[in-house]
């Protein structure tokens, strides 16, 4: 059953630490309060307290399961021929994105906890290891409908898909760095650097992925 749906040692390793970071949760249950923080503001703080059910129930499926149905969706990619080209850099990103997943529900628990959780620098520095992870694996994906730089233009031409993830491996693999370094900024520069970080790295591969298609 494993080996049909692809199964490789990243998933083994989201599993076990999907299960950790629930078992954490499920640790603290009954010390958390029945409505505990589930959004942040931009300052860092609490902005939304919700249900702990829902909340906990939620971020424990998303960090387990979100991660694993990417790997089994690869099997209904028009494009699932390409992945054995790129298998160890599709686990790696899924495994970089149950990391994060899982880090805010640890996050939640000791901020529902009452402890003083910098939430600012945690989660830059999450996003910038997901950025760094990415950028460094960008080369070796192939065109699908999953994961990478998706534009009108990459999806039409695997040249263009090909040049594009090359050119923009060292640009999101900068931005994670830069992203870092924000969270140890005050929370008002720290948005600065996200934001302008986040636009470059979007705005640059959408620009180039359409300029080379043209001169093509």
């Amino acid at each position: 059953m494993m080996k049909r749906f692809g199964w490789k040692w990243q998933d083994t390793v989201i599993v076990v630490l999907g299960i950790m970071a629930i078992s954490f949760a499920l640790y603290h249950y009954h010390e958390l309060p029945d409505k505990i923080p589930a959004h942040f503001g931009i300052n860092g703080k609490v902005d939304r307290y919700d249900s702990k059910d829902f909340t906990l129930g939620l971020l424990a499926a998303m960090g387990l399961i979100l991660p694993l149905l990417l790997g089994v969706l690869r099997k209904l990619d028009p494009k699932k021929a390409n992945y054995p080209a790129f298998e160890n850099a599709f686990g790696m990103i899924r495994l970089s994105l149950a990391i994060f997943l899982d880090s805010i529900l640890v996050i939640t628990v000791l901020t529902g906890l009452g402890q003083q959780v910098s939430i600012n620098k945690i989660v830059l520095t999450l996003l910038g290891l997901m950025f760094i992870i990415m950028g460094n694996y960008f080369p070796q994906i192939k065109s699908n409908y999953f994961i990478g730089i998706r534009t009108p233009w990459t999806m039409a031409d695997s040249e263009v898909w090909r040049r594009t993830h090359r050119v923009s491996g060292p640009v999101w693999l900068a931005s994670g760095f830069v992203m870092i370094a924000g969270g140890f900024l005050p929370n008002a520069w720290g948005v600065v650097v996200f934001c302008a970080v986040i636009t470059v790295a979007v705005a640059f591969p959408i620009i180039y992925s359409w300029r080379i298609s043209k001169s093509n």
